[in-house]
């Protein structure tokens, strides 16, 4: 398989072609997300078909539980071609910091602490707590696979992240 990374807007849909046409079908693509962002595959043609996209957001249609159906039915009330990038984690990122002043003593320091400290279990993104850092433990990464035309969510992995200071 073929990892690509960079700044897709400059040539991607090119590089993915050539690719294409030089090792054909049988050989895997996998794009990061600032390779191949835009989610719409229609200059490409079949020269996508099969291609991998990880990225660190979550997309809607892979939620499960109540928070998956509140996100695809406010989704489904909103014009076409909105987006939802980031969707997810902002509300996680709203719910914790709630739950996290109504803990603090009001102090800006006492309400990083609550933050720090916080383990979720079953939130919008899963179960998960806070590294050392202040970063997602387990990081979840979330690889799509383009099928006829469009990216649909393929699987999500987890990697648990370690901190040396």
């Amino acid at each position: 398989g073929i990892f690509l990374a960079g700044e897709g807007d400059l040539g991607g849909d090119d590089v993915i072609t050539a690719l294409r046409d030089r090792l054909g079908a049988g050989v895997v693509l996998i794009a990061s997300d600032g390779f191949y962002d835009d989610g719409s595959l229609s200059d490409l043609g079949s020269a996508a078909e099969g291609m991998y996209v990880t990225q660190a957001g979550v997309p809607i249609d892979a939620l499960g539980g109540t928070w998956g159906l509140l996100l695809r039915q406010f989704d489904a009330s909103q014009p076409e071609g909105t987006g939802f990038f980031a969707v997810p984690e902002t509300m996680q990122a709203v719910e914790l910091l709630l739950q996290a002043i109504a803990r603090s003593d009001g102090t800006r320091r006492s309400v990083l602490e609550q933050l720090r400290q916080t383990q979720i279990e079953n939130g919008v993104l899963g179960s998960f707590r806070f590294d050392a850092r202040g970063d997602r433990s387990p990081r979840v990464i979330t690889v799509e696979r383009a099928e006829r035309g469009r990216f649909v969510f393929d699987r999500r992995i987890s990697v648990p992240t370690t901190f040396v200071p």
